[in-house]
């Protein structure tokens, strides 16, 4: 899921959430290196294991997330916001990707942010 050249790690769990029979949910954060050695900000992955994992597989509103993510800079060691491997029972998902709040991708893009607390009459440094 990274870009060729970048190295993940390690990771630090930073939530788990066990839901006993059917799903465990694992949230972890870690950096990236580049081939000098050079870390990136951190980066946020979520992993889901569960019995029946959906076969949604990847959408055109899920591609057009990543699109959005990618051209506000919030993909800056990536290539890809999330991963299913259904026959293993995971799937990964790097931030700001979120299927079930596509307003994230916004959210994490600081331009956005400054015009939405600007429409607020907010002012922002």
């Amino acid at each position: 899921m990274l870009q060729p050249g970048y190295r993940a790690g390690p990771f630090h769990l930073t939530r788990a959430k066990y839901k006993p029979g059917r799903k465990l949910l694992a949230y972890f954060n870690f950096l990236v290196r580049d081939g000098t050695g050079q870390a990136s900000q951190p980066v946020h992955l979520a992993v889901a294991w569960q019995k029946k994992l959906n076969g949604n597989g990847q959408t055109d509103q899920w591609r057009q997330l990543q699109e959005e993510a990618n051209q506000a800079g919030l993909m800056p060691v990536q290539c890809e916001l999330w991963r299913d491997n259904p026959n293993q029972g995971f799937k990964l998902q790097v931030w700001p990707f979120d299927p079930e709040f596509p307003q994230l991708v916004r959210l994490g893009n600081p331009s956005h942010l400054a015009e939405l607390f600007a429409s607020f009459g907010i002012p922002v440094i």
